[in-house]
């Protein structure tokens, strides 16, 4: 393990916003909970009732970014609506 260990050494990646159709669905806590991952499969704990379909977008965060800078060769700069603004290469 390296200096920032993993992309998940602080904890696992959490969605943080969940889109459909374009449009910003309500996220309430504690909704979608990251329980494991694998690769660049996350598995999810979805609270009952809670309605998650395929083609609807989550974002996550992450935890440290060290290691998923690293696996990119351009980051998205969006806004806090997740709109791209720019595109920025990476010097790894």
């Amino acid at each position: 393990m390296g200096i920032c260990g993993s992309a998940r050494d602080a904890g696992l990646p959490q969605p943080l916003a969940h889109y459909r159709g374009g449009e910003r669905l309500a996220l309430p806590a504690q909704a979608l909970v990251s329980v494991g991952i694998m690769d660049q499969h996350c598995m999810l704990e979805v609270r009952e009732h809670y309605d998650v379909r395929v083609g609807d977008i989550l974002i996550f965060g992450t935890s440290h970014p060290c290691l998923t800078f690293d696996k990119w060769q351009s980051l998205l700069l969006v806004d806090d609506e997740y709109r791209v603004l720019d595109s920025l290469e990476t010097g790894f």
